[in-house]
């Protein structure tokens, strides 16, 4: 059984390796569908999801990222997909999940409006909700996931997620 955060700790080896000229890269066995030819990159676009500012980021207790902002301000799909998740979920009030062509699932919690239902494809920057403030919040803000793996286990880093597809977090949409 491999451990939840190892891809987490690969990538970061790798990084690291990267930054500082190391051939650590030659003792990390990264999969071939870990990276990404400019290709899908082009076949699979990133869109800001919302106009606002880090309150909380990605960390072992935090599997997503929060981003502030004013209540209804607009969110939008992250890349093109199809909506499987949106209406009320535990912790969020309400939520959203997206399925996008290169397997990975978005997430985004807390909203005040939602635009889309399950079954619905959208485009990346489809406005899909509002900024909310529903579920376990302390004011109002998009909690944004990123599932490479799908929708199970533990995120993984929204940040780096969207930089390697061309969009920078926080962003302007």
């Amino acid at each position: 059984m491999s451990h939840p955060h190892s891809r987490r700790v690969r990538r970061g080896l790798i990084a690291l390796a990267a930054v500082g000229g190391c051939a650590l890269t030659t003792l990390v066995a990264v999969p071939a569908s870990a990276a990404m030819t400019g290709s899908e990159k082009a076949a699979d676009p990133a869109s800001c999801p919302v106009a606002a500012e880090i309150s909380q980021g990605y960390h072992d207790g935090h599997d997503g990222v929060d981003l502030a902002a004013p209540l209804g301000t607009p969110i939008f799909a992250a890349g093109p997909g199809t909506v499987t998740e949106s209406g009320p979920a535990s912790g969020y009030g309400q939520w959203i999940r997206i399925k996008h062509s290169d397997g990975a699932v978005t997430e985004y919690g807390h909203m005040n409006e939602r635009f889309v239902n399950v079954g619905d494809t959208v485009t990346g920057g489809q406005r899909i909700a509002s900024v909310g403030n529903e579920g376990q919040s302390t004011g109002p803000h998009l909690h944004f996931e990123v599932h490479r793996d799908g929708g199970t286990g533990f995120g993984d880093d929204p940040l780096a997620y969207m930089s390697e597809r061309g969009v920078s977090l926080p962003c302007t949409p």
